[in-house]
């Protein structure tokens, strides 16, 4: 029976992560297929949901293509500013904004992890990232802010940390991410030479 149980959790651990990661993805593509399939362009249900995907791979790349141009950047940041200005809709919209940002795209936040000895008493450090190297708009001139993120979840902390308590962690931001997430388990490939 114990057995049983062991490859029962064993299943879960592998079965959880892709099952939430394929139900993330296959929502997003539901949403356009489903308005193909309503719609019922040709009436086949193969090919609308053909048609659907297409139109989702075109209509991100399309945004991305006119998100890196100047005159539309500048009309999408005027929208997005008004758009962040509604009261509910701000609380939504700017954190999954700015958790989006964090992770995807040039404005990558998480560049720059550091060990941080967050407790002078005892002999360890936590990995963190840097988020603000100059806070000395709110009087901490000897401080930076970093964010010291939880394993097993995308949550985390945030807290200032005098300069001197942190040391770089020379490691691919990328790679440190997902050793923290992983709680530690995660391997970092080594590169061949």
């Amino acid at each position: 029976m114990k057995k049983l149980f062991a490859y029962f959790f064993q299943g879960l651990v592998v079965l959880v992560p892709v099952i939430i990661t394929l139900y993330i993805i296959l929502k997003i593509i539901s949403i356009f297929v489903d308005f193909f399939v309503w719609i019922g362009i040709t009436g086949n249900l193969i090919l609308d949901v053909l048609i659907g995907l297409v139109v989702m791979v075109a209509l991100i790349v399309g945004i991305g293509v006119m998100a890196s141009n100047y005159f539309f950047s500048n009309v999408m940041q005027y929208f997005e500013n008004q758009f962040e200005k509604l009261p509910l809709i701000r609380h939504i919209y700017s954190p999954i904004k700015d958790f989006t940002e964090a992770f995807v795209g040039n404005k990558k936040k998480f560049k720059y992890p550091v060990l941080v000895q967050t407790s002078p008493h005892n002999a360890y450090k936590e990995i963190g990232f840097i988020t603000q190297q100059d806070l000395s708009e709110y009087g901490l001139h000897d401080y930076v802010a970093v964010y010291l993120p939880f394993s097993y979840s995308f949550a985390g902390r945030m807290i200032f940390v005098k300069k001197e308590c942190i040391e770089p962690f020379s490691q691919n931001p990328t790679d440190t991410m997902k050793f923290v997430i992983s709680g530690g388990i995660y391997e970092v490939e080594k590169k061949s030479s």
